[in-house]
């Protein structure tokens, strides 16, 4: 009975936490912190998920789902972005997104399910963690990529594009 409140809860916040963060992304943020912030928030949670202990799990979860809050909204955004000037390559851009943000959803559980049965659960918590990390400093290493305003981006700096800005699907996968 506690698990599913507890995991039926961390959804109802994932799903809430995008209305805020995409308004404050928006509003007050640009995309890009956004997304550095939320990835940034869910390698904190996911850190805290190592730690055996009930109230580490909690805290880590409500990091988790604050941190998609500002991830997710601007990802579809700075997307929208890219291709504002192309609506046929936006379509293929999206349907990308959509492909991996469903691989990574097939994948991530199992690998990290599979992780945790064999070795232990804080194992699957950090390489969890890990891959957060990592897709961070891949988008982060992408910026300079970009040339952005206050709240979105103005337009693309290159016309070669970057291995994971042209592969989008690659990048957010990561995450």
């Amino acid at each position: 009975h506690v698990a599913f409140l507890t995991y039926s809860t961390f959804l109802m916040l994932s799903y809430l936490t995008p209305l805020l963060g995409g308004y404050l992304a928006d509003r007050f943020l640009t995309y890009p912190k956004a997304i550095i912030f939320g990835g940034s928030v869910m390698f904190i949670g996911n850190c805290l998920m190592i730690v055996p202990e009930v109230v580490f799990l909690y805290v880590g979860l409500s990091c988790v789902a604050l941190g998609i809050g500002f991830f997710s909204p601007s990802l579809a955004a700075i997307l929208d972005h890219l291709y504002k000037d192309n609506i046929e390559r936006r379509d293929g851009g999206f349907v990308l997104y959509y492909i991996a943000k469903n691989i990574g959803a097939l994948l991530g559980p199992v690998m990290c399910g599979l992780l945790g049965e064999w070795i232990g659960y804080n194992y699957a918590f950090g390489l969890t963690a890990l891959a957060i990390l990592l897709g961070v400093i891949i988008f982060m290493l992408g910026r300079h990529l970009f040339i952005f305003d206050d709240f979105s981006i103005i337009k693309y700096k290159s016309r070669l594009n970057g291995f994971f800005i042209k592969n989008p699907m690659l990048a957010n996968s990561i995450m």
